[in-house]
This record gives C-alpha cells, structure tokens and sequence, in this order.
C-alpha cells in the first residue's frame, strides 16, 4: 500500500502575534500544527499575513509535486473522514 500523501495548509485559527503556523495533513489521516517537537523546540511561523502563509504553503506544496487539485483532495480527505465519523 503506498504511503499517505501529504500537503501544507494554513487554518485560520493557526494565526500567532508571530505569524501563521503551518499544519501538516496526511491524506486521509488527519493534521496537526507545526508547533515543534521538544522542550527547547519553537513553532514554525510562515508569514505575518493568511496572503503570504498560503502563498508559502503553495510553494512547499508545488516542492513536494503537489498541484492545486492534489492539495485539495488530501485537504477533503481528512475532512471527510471527520465528518463520516461525526
């Protein structure tokens, strides 16, 4: 079976004093803030405005092969496997 795709997003309520932390989806599995991992670990922050933290996002996405479509479909994918199991 292959592994998970997987995808930046910005989430709204991922805004900071500091700027937006990104999330990390994993196709059909779920997300979680890139909040650090570790005592002396910081959260990533990827831009001070939603604009400019999507933007990046987009470009990491397009790094990792992942068109608009790609990125959307992981996104539903999560979501839909929320709400199925609401």
């Amino acid at each position: 079976m292959p592994e998970p795709r997987k995808c930046f997003w910005i989430p709204a309520e991922s805004e900071t004093p500091e700027g937006y932390v990104p999330a990390l989806i994993t196709e059909g599995r779920g997300y979680g803030l890139m909040a650090g991992n570790g005592p002396c670990a910081r959260p990533w922050y990827w831009g001070s405005t939603r604009e400019q933290a999507m933007a990046i996002a987009a470009a990491e996405n397009r790094k990792l092969g992942l068109s608009d479509q790609d990125v959307a479909d992981i996104i539903m994918s999560v979501f839909r496997g929320a709400s199925a199991s609401a």
